[in-house]
Parts: structure tokens; sequence; C-alpha cells
């Protein structure tokens, strides 16, 4: 089963973008000779599960909430060796407007000549959700402090966005003016997820959760795995747990519904000895009881321990006078679904001509100057201030069989091009005939799409711009 594009950010080095999702380009026409360019995907882990569920599923893709990343807190390191680490500079964000998996991050790094036009070995680290202003040397020392009621998607303006990290090391040869596209690299979150349910066969005798809690979570964790330092590539969540020595024990949590799902999300444990659920359950008489049931009953190897990036089912399959009959099991956390905070305001564009034009003998082709502003739009609502975006647009046109779009040198060390990224500077898209022996006029309307929004080019006079073609 492919897994890929899960969560999916291309990364650029340049102030203007140009690789986007499945192998698209976004031709952007700058001059950035003296710049230079990589991209990647990030996705999620792609492993086989630890233990099978008891349900037989072995692998679960995350909801919006928690594939979710907070772009004020990516940090992304290109390290060509043990004692150097260059810092890739964010500068802008947006969203595709072809699928909504996809972010691009647009940035920019200063690299020293000993590293242009050389093949290097690079360890590229990524941080997502882990702060700002890392230091990269005391990485390892990359705390959060947990709170129940932070993590959870209900949270409003109090709400903090899953810690992810992960690595890759790949063989790179950067060059001043090229892009360079680099392999998948995939992330891995810091949590765990439980979460508690009723089987069908008890929820069809009329019994329901009324409330539920977990005993003694640890009150911090750490960003990274266990093993960041010797991870070349991330690829399967690490056996072993990674937990601040001073981490204390002393939270009592409350799991949350989801529509008879209860949930919480979870630091990582070095034992689960003193866990502890304790569910309150309503019969069909709605009469209420209380039970407690441990978090390793059986003693489970898988459970003896939180580990992240992993989610820990419970279900109970029968309610006894003083006890409930409860199946456990572990399932991969994949990544697969990305949520975007806003939508582009994409009213501030311009177009020139913005009138009907005409291909004749001594007009073999027609420009237009399209320019769709850099916006800010809302941050999302556990972040304070405004975001910097710039929106995908797309040409098209009515009548592709008479009409095309055409990539052609202006003359100026830029190219025309027919799709681009919202910035101040004009786009130049050029229209010319597919032939020069139609019988009749032919027209077709020119179109630009900006994040699924077709704006109507010309509409302030009164008509589409239209482009014909003469006999000659």
């Amino acid at each position: 089963m492919n897994h890929f594009l899960k969560y999916i950010l291309s990364f650029i080095i340049l102030p203007v973008l140009l690789s986007c999702n499945a192998g698209r380009d976004i031709i952007d026409d700058s001059d950035i000779s003296d710049k230079v360019r990589v991209s990647f995907y990030l996705s999620g882990s792609d492993i086989s599960s630890l233990t099978r569920s008891f349900s037989g599923v072995t692998e679960e893709s995350g909801d919006i909430y928690e594939n979710t990343i907070d772009f004020r807190q990516v940090e992304i390191f290109l390290c060509p060796d043990e004692t150097t680490a260059l810092k890739i500079e964010r500068v802008d964000i947006f969203q595709s407007s072809e699928n909504i998996s996809v972010y691009h991050v647009l940035g920019d790094i200063e690299l020293p000549v000993e590293y242009i036009n050389r093949d290097i070995r690079y360890r590229i680290e990524v941080f997502a959700n882990c702060g700002t202003d890392i230091n990269y040397d005391r990485r390892g020392e990359l705390q959060f402090w947990y709170n129940a009621g932070e993590f959870n998607p209900s949270a409003g303006t109090n709400k903090k966005y899953i810690p992810m990290w992960g690595a890759s090391t790949q063989i790179l040869n950067l060059k001043l003016g090229e892009q360079t596209k680099l392999d998948d690299i995939i992330v891995i979150r810091s949590l765990a997820k439980t979460r508690v349910s009723l089987s069908e066969s008890v929820a069809a005798e009329g019994y329901r959760i009324e409330s539920l809690r977990l005993s003694r979570i640890n009150s911090s964790g750490y960003c990274l795995p266990y093993n960041y330092a010797s991870t070349s590539t991330t690829g399967s969540i690490p056996e072993n747990i990674y937990i601040p020595s001073n981490v204390q024990q002393h939270q009592n949590v409350n799991l949350s519904d989801n529509d008879g799902e209860w949930f919480v999300y979870m630091p990582e444990m070095a034992s689960t000895s003193d866990l502890q659920f304790e569910i309150y359950i309503r019969d069909s008489d709605n009469s209420q009881k209380n039970y407690k049931f441990s978090f390793n009953p059986d003693d489970n190897s898988y459970f003896r321990k939180i580990i992240r990036n992993n989610i820990y089912e419970f279900r109970i399959t029968k309610i006894r006078d003083e006890k409930v009959d409860v199946e456990s099991g572990i399932i991969d956390w994949l990544v697969n679904r990305t949520e975007i905070w806003w939508k582009p305001d994409i009213d501030n564009y311009d177009i020139t001509p913005n009138t009907a034009q005409q291909i004749t003998p001594s007009v073999s082709y027609i420009d237009f100057k399209f320019r769709l502003d850099l916006n800010y739009g809302s941050a999302p609502d556990n972040v304070t201030g405004d975001i910097l975006y710039g929106a995908v647009w797309t040409a098209t046109l009515t009548n592709g069989l008479d009409f095309k779009f055409v990539e052609e040198d202006l003359g100026t060390g830029k190219k025309s091009v027919s799709k681009g990224i919202a910035r101040s500077e004009p786009y130049t898209i050029r229209v010319r005939a597919t032939k020069s022996d139609f019988d009749e006029i032919r027209s077709t309307e020119l179109f630009i799409t900006v994040d699924g929004v077709k704006l109507k080019i010309g509409e302030n006079n009164g008509e589409y711009i239209t482009v014909t073609q003469q006999s000659y």
C-alpha cells in the first residue's frame, strides 16, 4: 500500500517557488543566478505494525489536527559535516491550489562557496511544531511541556500542535541558479495516542461511556526521538523511549469524546505499571457505575512503555458486575491529511491588457502581464499576528486546440509562463495560435485560477479577454 504524499511540503531555497507536488513545475521567471534552490516532500512514517490490533487493523491515518503543522514553527537544517548546520530561512508559505495536502514553504540559504557544485553528503533535519530559533547543537534537549487540555483539537486559543521531527541523509550537488529535488523525508510525532471505545455488541445493549480518566501521565517530553543523533534517515518508530531526566508523573487526564471514541495524546513513558483507567458507564436504564482497569492488564511487552507515534487502542467487550473485559492493540499512526489554516483573498490582481486582443499576420502572439499580490492572512487561533502567503495561480484557455501557452525567452533572461506564485513582480503569459492556416476566425478565452477559484479576467470591462486568429 502506498502511504506517501501524506505530509507533503515543498521546501524551496529561493524567494519564489519552482517546483510543487507530483513532479509538476511552477515556473518562475525571476533571476535566480545567485541562489540555490531545493525542494522536497515531507511524508509520514510508513512501517509494519509492532503488533496487530484486536480489529486486525495495523495502520491508521491521523486526522486533521494530528497532521497540522504550525508554519511559524518549521525549521530545516542542512548539515554538510558533523560541525556545520546551515539553516534554511522560511520566507513565505502557501497551499497548493490542486491538493490541500500539499504545502509549499519558501526559503533561502547562504551556502559557502565550498559547498557549491560539489557532490556532498548532507544530513537534513526537519523540526515542526517544536518552537522557533532552535539551537541545533542542543536539539537533543528540545523539550515540550505537556498539558492534555492544550494538545487537543478542541482547545481553542490554547491549542498546541504535536511536535514532529524527521531526518534524511542524501548526496546532493547544489548549483547556483538550479533546482535540486531531494528524496522524501519522513517525520514522526513526539506524542502517542490512546483511544478507548465500547464494542458494537456492548453499545447495542444500551451502554455508553459517561466519562473516562487516565492516571499519572508524564508532565513533559522531548521533541526528538531516542536515536535522533544516530538516525541517518527516519523510517520507523524507535523502539526505545526518550524522556527528560526531570520528568514527573503528576497529571491525571480526562479523555475527550469523539463520537463514542475517547482519546488522549500522551508523551512517551518508561513504564505503564502505574497507569490506570477510571471509567464511568451508563446503562440503558440510565444508571451509572464506575470501573477501573490497568493500561497493561495482561503484561503485554508492547504495553510496558509508551512509545511516540503509536496508537494504543482499547475496546471494552463485556461489562460485568465488578469489572469490564478489555481488548487492546497497537496501530501505526500514519500521516496523510493536513489542514489549511486560511483561504486566500485573491481579489488583489491585475492583468494588462484586459480587453479583447487579436493575433494577426503581423502580430504572431499576444503577451499578457499578470500580477497577483502576496497577501496577509489571519493566523490560526493559537498564533498571534498575520501570516504572509502567496497563492498558486494557473492560466487556462477555453480553446486548447487552436491556441496554446508558450514558454519562450523574453530576451531579458526570463521566460513567459502559464502558472506561478503570487508576488509583487508581474509575470508574462504568452499566447500563440497552434497554426497559421485557419479557414475562419477562431477565438479563445483566458482564465486564471487561484486556489480553485477562476478569476473572470476583464470582467470590469464587461467582457473576458479573447484572442482571435485570422488566416494568414
